[in-house]
């Protein structure tokens, strides 16, 4: 339900051609086409997927999925008809999983920024941010820790623990850092076009 649209957005392949990925939402009749590079268990993570709440978007390149991203809107209040939802004041875009294919199977750049991108815009569409001015969060495992530090440049706001207690690293945006995530993105790897 809270989504930007279908996006064309540059890539570069291995020998620094640049190409056009494609990020669209994603649905369970897509399961089948997921490669087996990818290790979350997409199929229940599916299953337990809010639509009125929750987005899962893929990037694919060539008609081969590269990568996937399953965001929610936070808090959740109660209403008693799905189509309030999107007048409501929603306050935090969260991220919950993110996955691209690694290794030698990979064959194009950036895929997880883009799903990022991709999900700091729809924060920025819809949300109003949190009193303490976060706009977009998500908990990383511990080896991902760097990667929102170095590559994705997030707020690193301390270890936590993710629902079935293991060590997880909390990170965020603010408005302005999203903003500034977008535009910092865009003019390292180009405009994206909406199709």
């Amino acid at each position: 339900m809270f989504s930007i649209g279908d996006w064309r957005v540059p890539v570069v392949d291995p020998v620094g051609q640049t190409k056009s990925a494609l990020l669209s939402e994603f649905s369970s009749v897509m399961l089948a086409e997921l490669p087996s590079a990818l290790g979350f268990p997409w199929a229940h993570i599916l299953s337990i997927t809010d639509p009125d709440w929750q987005q899962v978007v893929k990037i694919s390149y060539d008609g081969s999925i590269e990568g996937l991203i399953r965001y929610e809107m936070q808090p959740q209040p109660e209403v008693d008809h799905p189509d309030d939802i999107q007048g409501l004041d929603h306050q935090l875009l969260n991220i919950l999983h993110l996955e691209t294919v690694q290794g030698a199977v990979r064959i194009i750049e950036p895929l997880g920024q883009w799903l990022v991108w991709y999900a700091a815009k729809v924060a920025l569409q819809y949300c109003s941010g949190t009193r303490t001015g976060i706009f977009l969060g998500l908990v990383a495992i511990p080896s991902a820790r760097a990667y929102y530090i170095d590559k994705v440049g997030m707020s690193y706001d301390g270890s936590t623990k993710f629902p079935d207690g293991s060590d997880g690293y909390a990170f965020s945006f603010n408005q302005q850092q999203t903003i500034d995530f977008c535009r910092k993105h865009e003019g390292k790897h180009g405009q994206p076009v909406q199709i």
